[in-house]
């Protein structure tokens, strides 16, 4: 009999599920702001590569229809919203058997434009850049290459 006692009162003392829910949330929490951050940052990301696609793509297109690398640089500086300096782009021409001329303003037909832009070690909008540090750093890319008109 007094055992009996002793069982039911325990068995309501962990039947009790006051503050069950805070501790799930206390738990859960720190999982789903990663989560959310990692969203939030790979958009961002995203975005940064796809304005950095079409920033080599349309300086490359005028450049080989008759803009100098000055005017194809500054298409790339003002299509992103983001800061692209002078030393992230690269300008170069090759002949018809890809082999890099001496003059990049060279804009002999048939010969290939190639323009690229790399972007070291891209900042983040949320904390999570101390987390991915610790794995590598971000690098952006992107090049475009056209037949000289």
């Amino acid at each position: 009999m007094f055992v009996s006692k002793i069982r039911t009162g325990l068995t309501n003392i962990f039947k009790d599920e006051k503050g069950q829910n805070i501790v799930e949330f206390a738990l859960i929490t720190p999982i789903l702001l990663v989560l959310f951050m990692g969203v939030f940052d790979f958009g961002w990301l995203l975005h940064k590569q796809i304005q950095l696609d079409h920033a080599t793509r349309e300086a490359a297109r005028r450049a080989v229809v008759g803009a100098d690398n000055a005017a194809a640089k500054q298409i790339v500086y003002d299509t992103c919203s983001f800061e692209v300096t002078e030393d992230m782009i690269t300008i170069e021409v090759q002949d018809e058997n890809g082999v890099p001329v001496s003059d990049p303003e060279d804009r002999t037909p048939d010969y290939y434009y190639s323009i690229s832009v790399d972007i070291n070690d891209v900042d983040f909008i949320t904390p999570l850049k101390a987390l991915v540090d610790a794995i590598g750093v971000v690098n952006l890319h992107s090049e475009s290459v056209f037949i000289i008109e």
